[in-house]
């Protein structure tokens, strides 16, 4: 969870533009599509237009390429939108694009992010009737007779079934299936949020007044916010709130791992207890189904206790009675006792061993330390003591 920012930042260009546009710039530009180039988000096309927040203005750059378009909603704001084509996108370049997306809206500015956006097809960002090619005549699309036809012809409603108009001309008979309505009537009941302007030719007079056309004659221009899809809400944080969150699952992992290490501890007390005359380092604790060993938890090593030498009983007596001594250098000696090597009045003497591992307790400002310093070039047999 720590990984959710791909560490991917715009360019110098692109935010001197967003900066440049808060000063009130480049209020012509619309639209800027943004790709990642290496470690960079970069700039690729700009289209200008109005600042509307109109997503048929995206149009020119949905095309098979992955990548960011920044829309203008206002002329201080703008939508954040990922275009992801649908079975074009690797679930590598997908992953790199989500965790780039905080970045690209950091360099936007937190307060002019009017919101994000996320597009599989052309379909969801631009509409049903969307298509590379130009939209058909609106009789063709309505299915709406043209003034020399005759009158329409109501159908009586099946029951349970949503109602089924069949116009009769004298050229041909077009009927609208039950399934084709009701898939269109739902696409325009979730895409459509502004009424249905009427295009019925002059003199036709509509066979229910109190029934609105089955199908639209034209789709609607798809408004701002309007398509907006569930995405992962982590995208939408700040970076404080990311930092946050992860903040929250480090403690969680620290708090399981001290609750591991508790349960290994206080299985292997309880064997030693129910059998004093075995090894504890070679008790098996079977911790949440799994086999472990004490010396196995610890890294095959175990505790040793020794004594402290004369010497280092009076180096540390006068370390804690505050008499001059700052830093105590104490040696394991033959492996049987801990002496005292050397004392220091003040941190600028100290020169810690380099050749030999050693230990130091030192006095700080407001606090203490205890210090345990093993060289790299010290001995395999010292490093284990």
């Amino acid at each position: 969870m720590s990984a959710l920012t791909s560490g991917i930042s715009a360019t110098r260009e692109l935010k001197r533009f967003f900066t440049e546009a808060r000063d009130g710039q480049h209020s012509d530009v619309s639209v800027l599509r943004v790709h990642i180039r290496g470690e960079d988000l970069v700039e690729t096309a700009r289209a200008h237009g109005p600042s509307n927040g109109d997503l048929m203005q995206l149009s020119e750059f949905l095309d098979d390429r992955v990548g960011f378009l920044v829309l203008r909603a206002s002329p201080a704001t703008w939508y954040v939108v990922s275009w992801m084509p649908e079975d074009k996108v690797s679930v590598n370049n997908r992953m790199v694009y989500a965790a780039s997306l905080p970045s690209l809206k950091l360099a936007v500015g937190e307060g002019c992010v009017e919101g994000t956006l996320q597009f599989t097809t052309r379909e969801d960002a631009l509409g049903s009737n969307s298509s590379t090619a130009q939209p058909a005549p609106i009789e063709s699309q309505c299915d709406l007779p043209t003034a020399t036809e005759t009158a329409p012809a109501v159908v009586p409603k099946p029951a349970g079934l949503k109602s089924t108009r069949s116009f009769t001309t004298t050229k041909t008979t077009t009927t609208t299936t039950t399934l084709e309505y009701e898939r269109m009537e739902r696409r325009t009941e979730q895409r459509c949020s502004v009424p249905v302007v009427s295009t019925r030719p002059i003199g036709l007079t509509r066979p229910h007044a109190d029934h609105r056309s089955s199908v639209p004659a034209i789709a609607p221009k798809p408004q701002a916010g309007v398509f907006v899809k569930k995405i992962d809400p982590r995208l939408a944080m700040s970076r404080s709130e990311l930092e946050h969150v992860d903040l929250l699952q480090q403690e969680d992992d620290a708090r399981t791992e001290q609750l591991e290490q508790m349960r290994t501890r206080l299985h292997g007390r309880t064997s030693v207890a129910h059998d004093d005359n075995q090894n504890a380092a070679n008790q098996h604790a079977n911790t949440a189904g799994i086999k472990q060993t004490t010396a196995a938890a610890s890294g095959g090593f175990h505790s040793v206790t020794l004594p402290l030498a004369a010497s280092a009983t009076d180096a540390l007596g006068g370390f804690a009675a505050n008499v001059g001594t700052t830093v105590v250098e104490l040696q394991i000696d033959a492996a049987k006792h801990v002496t005292s090597m050397r004392s220091f009045a003040s941190t600028e003497e100290f020169a810690p061993n380099a050749t030999e591992p050693r230990f130091y307790v030192m006095r700080t400002p407001g606090s203490r330390a205890f210090v345990y310093s093993c060289p790299e070039a010290s001995a395999p047999r010292l490093r284990m003591v």
